[in-house]
């Protein structure tokens, strides 16, 4: 968290009052290593971590075997530091590493596991110790440890490890431990193919709660996500293996997730013939598959769904979904008439504004455009995905450029800053020369200008009182779909709740000059697609065939890889400058009241 004090580069020293006297001056340097045995248990840290250092500095084994002696202490805290002793002395082997993974002490058995895995292979008999340990060990700490080693072993010894993690122990509530296991698995899954799926060999393994929680979908995703016949044949093989619907519904549910994004696929022929006895059970699963598939039968009846609104809105969201994903032109009057439809909700409105952007059809701006006053613009959240399709394009940002200035059918008070941003990144000099007319604001402010600024509001927020609760309002309209505020508004930006908000010259400053300091989480990247979409967005996920990126205002979009063109990250951010120009003098004072109290 961001709490500290920025307005000075003070560091204090504090002292009890009472202390006389000074402490008589010492050099462990010159103490022999018998004399810095004794301070591996002092009662202050800073003592046994300098004698930790001296014994690496030396790299004198002649001291192990008194060392081990410490290392069998019953004082768990001396056990520990002559274990870290013994390791950075160069004294860590198999021996020593028995003695850690049996001590009574959590702590030194955790970090027997942690130092057993520092040169990626263990002998024979550490590997057996290991697996007996991650089907026995009480605590979480060192079955958190033991998932992480496994990670960093070959898959021979780290595979048994986290089976017997899996078999042996319900850690599905704790908030690491089950997606330690899996990226540990994850970490074999092609190298160690055969041995993973052989895990799932085993019927008890199934319904352990991790493994239907974490691992089911996760793994199948994974598999499905990297593509190729050794891959497919791996979720084929995995589901013939379910041993019941509910999993083999988890598996499938991994098998849409991974296809995520890509155009026309074609699955072999094992795994069709393995999906083939769910088709029945799972039919919205299966359409979605045949989709992807680019079958002709497929197609119409997802057509058919979406237009139909006495149909599930989950279903035709998927079927929306995919569409905007697949390159089916079919599908582009069907969605224009979802749209246009005063029947649409909101949630299959927006849905269908982003797959439109999937379609490079010229006519889809204009008859957005014709559409939006009526049938859009009353929805805010409508209107901003409305809006971030025209800026998707050029071609439609220009029928966007027009609407507003020429025919009025949008204002050009509903284009929010972002969006000018976006349309700004196209890179368009017809499109910038217009952007400059219609808002002269989205030029970056000079340093000299933002300075200026800084103090204006500055003297202006220290002259009145704001009102927080209406400030909250501001907020949420003015920056809250993307930061947040206590459990308040969206997460494409920071999360602003810990960051220091007492030091108003430390707000004004990244709200005047967003571009001051961008996070790298909060980086975002351009991408320009081969057919001439341009998105902006943070990037939530990659693969080795696909990225996902988040807009403002958007579901994640996942593109493959082989249909990107171009892709940069952008040294300003779509935090807009200027965002207070169009607040009144007190809405500045009641923003800066609610960003500024404490709870």
């Amino acid at each position: 968290h961001d709490t500290w004090d920025k307005s000075n580069g003070r560091v204090y020293r504090l002292r009890n009052k009472n202390v006389k006297g000074a402490l008589q001056k010492f050099d462990l340097s010159t103490y022999s290593n018998e004399q810095l045995i004794p301070l591996l248990s002092h009662h202050n840290k800073w003592f046994r971590q300098q004698a930790i250092r001296q014994f690496g500095d030396r790299h004198d084994r002649a001291i192990i075997p008194k060392l081990m002696r410490c290392l069998r202490s019953d004082t768990c805290q001396f056990a520990l530091e002559s274990l870290w002793a013994i390791n950075i002395s160069g004294g860590f082997d198999d021996v020593v590493a028995k003695i850690a993974l049996t001590h009574k002490d959590p702590f030194v058995r955790m970090w027997g596991v942690r130092l057993s895995g520092d040169a990626h292979s263990v002998s024979a008999a550490i590997s057996q110790q290991l697996i007996k340990m991650a089907s026995t060990e009480p605590h979480p700490e060192v079955r958190s440890q033991l998932a992480c080693t496994a990670k960093r072993l070959p898959g021979s010894d780290a595979l048994p490890i986290i089976k017997s993690l899996l078999k042996n122990h319900d850690d599905s509530a704790d908030p690491d431990i089950p997606l330690l296991i899996w990226w540990a698995m994850e970490s074999k899954a092609e190298t160690d193919r055969e041995s993973v799926l052989a895990i799932f060999e085993d019927p008890a393994i199934w319904n352990r709660p991790t493994v239907k929680q974490v691992i089911l979908q996760r793994l199948m995703q994974r598999y499905s996500m990297e593509g190729g016949q050794a891959n497919f044949t791996a979720c084929a093989r995995l589901i013939k293996l379910a041993p019941s619907l509910k999993h083999a519904k988890l598996l499938i549910g991994g098998l849409q997730e991974g296809l995520r994004g890509s155009d026309l696929i074609k699955l072999p022929p094992d795994l069709v013939t393995a999906l083939a006895p769910y088709k029945d059970e799972f039919k919205e699963e299966s359409l979605a598959l045949d989709l992807r598939q680019g079958k002709k039968q497929a197609l119409g009846q997802a057509l058919a769904i979406i237009a139909d609104d006495q149909q599930e809105i989950g279903k035709r969201l998927t079927c929306i979904r995919i569409l905007g994903e697949i390159n089916q032109p079919r599908a582009v009057p069907v969605l224009l008439d979802l749209v246009r439809s005063n029947r649409s909700s909101g949630a299959i409105k927006q849905t269908a504004l982003q797959a439109l952007q999937h379609y490079s059809d010229g006519e889809i701006g204009l008859q957005i455009a014709q559409a939006y006053p009526d049938r859009l613009r009353s929805d805010l959240e409508v209107r901003e995905f409305a809006l971030s399709l025209f800026a998707s394009r050029i071609g439609w940002a220009r029928q966007l450029l027009n609407a507003i200035d020429n025919t009025k059918q949008i204002r050009k008070e509903d284009v929010p800053p972002q969006i000018v941003r976006r349309l700004q990144l196209l890179n368009d000099s017809a499109i910038s020369r217009t952007l400059e007319r219609l808002w002269p604001e989205v030029r970056l402010a000079t340093s000299s200008e933002k300075n200026e600024r800084i103090v204006q509001v500055s003297k202006l927020v220290k002259s009145g009182k704001g009102d927080p609760t209406a400030g909250l309002t501001i907020f949420i309209n003015t920056c809250g779909s993307c930061h947040r505020l206590f459990n308040k508004g969206g997460i494409l930006g920071p999360d602003l709740t810990g960051y220091d908000r007492s030091n108003l010259n430390y707000l004004l400053l990244h709200i005047v000059d967003p571009n001051v300091d961008i996070r790298e989480d909060y980086v975002y990247y351009q991408i320009t697609t081969i057919d001439g979409r341009m998105l902006v967005g943070t990037i939530s996920g990659r693969s080795r065939n696909t990225i996902t990126i988040l807009q403002p205002g958007s579901e994640k979009i996942t593109i493959p890889t082989d249909q990107i063109k171009d892709l940069q990250a952008q040294k300003t951010s779509l935090m807009p400058e200027r965002l207070l120009d169009g607040l009144t003098d007190q809405q500045i004072r009641d923003l800066f009241s609610y960003l500024m109290k404490l709870k």
